[in-house]
């Protein structure tokens, strides 16, 4: 009695650890998943960073060459009122 006692004893303890080496396995398994996950996050948001100041980049460049040619704009409207002025004056003293 003391024999089968022991035996079933043993059985149910052979039980329990395998049941709880399943269940750290399986939480290795969803431990592994969520690092997975986080992993993929942070990839995602670096991409979606990358692309956020890349269009800011093409959002400032293309602004630079539109002051550059209001600015380029105005300095020729002040060029071109120069010489009238010039070209004026000349032909006043002239008469």
């Amino acid at each position: 009695m003391i024999e089968r006692n022991r035996a079933l004893s043993l059985k149910e303890k052979q039980a329990a650890l395998t049941s709880l080496l399943e269940n750290i396995t399986k939480f290795g398994e969803i431990e592994t998943h969520l690092k997975q996950n986080e992993l993929e996050s942070l990839n995602f948001s670096q991409i979606m960073e990358e692309e956020r100041e890349k269009r800011d980049v093409e959002s400032r460049t293309g602004a630079n060459k539109f002051l550059a040619e209001i600015m380029g704009g105005q300095g020729m409207g002040q060029q071109q009122q120069g010489q009238m002025q010039e070209s004026n004056g000349m032909q006043q003293n002239a008469m």
